[in-house]
């Protein structure tokens, strides 16, 4: 289960579709809503986390794409700060079960998960960053406009 965005008149394959999974959808919206939430509308901050087609026009995603790119090294910094303050310790890999090895019938060698390491960081340490600020203002800024479904 998902959001997918589709581009009105995509100016490329970047602004065609964007997809992400609910939660870092929703994370992400919120990001954006607080950010850019004099170029949206009550409305658009509120439809934009539901499934029914809302459009944002093609003023409105470029004006989000310009200001996430700006974003970006603000949103870098805020992401470390977040970390630093959560103070969260990392995770024992259960893929590896902390061996940083997998050998099961799915996978054999180093965990891919957690990249040998044998910890994790837990999902909510950093997951809104992991949305992709940038990813997503070069979809606005390509898209035209977009459909949220």
């Amino acid at each position: 289960m998902g959001f997918d965005l589709c581009g009105a008149t995509p100016d490329n394959e970047i602004g065609e579709y964007f997809h992400k999974n609910t939660l870092s959808w929703c994370l992400l919206w919120l990001f954006v809503g607080h950010f850019c939430g004099d170029i949206l509308t009550k409305e658009d901050k509120i439809y934009g986390q539901c499934n029914n087609g809302h459009f944002i026009n093609k003023k409105k995603a470029k004006a989000i794409g310009e200001r996430l790119n700006k974003l970006i090294v603000e949103a870098v910094k805020a992401q470390k700060e977040h970390n630093k303050a959560e103070s969260v310790p990392d995770e024992p890999c259960n893929l590896c079960n902390s061996t940083g090895i997998r050998n099961d019938e799915h996978f054999q060698g180093k965990c891919n998960k957690c990249s040998g390491k044998g910890t994790v960081r837990p999902w909510h340490a950093d997951h809104l960053f992991r949305t992709n600020v940038k990813d997503f203002a070069e979809f606005c800024l390509a898209s035209n406009g977009f459909e949220i479904w």
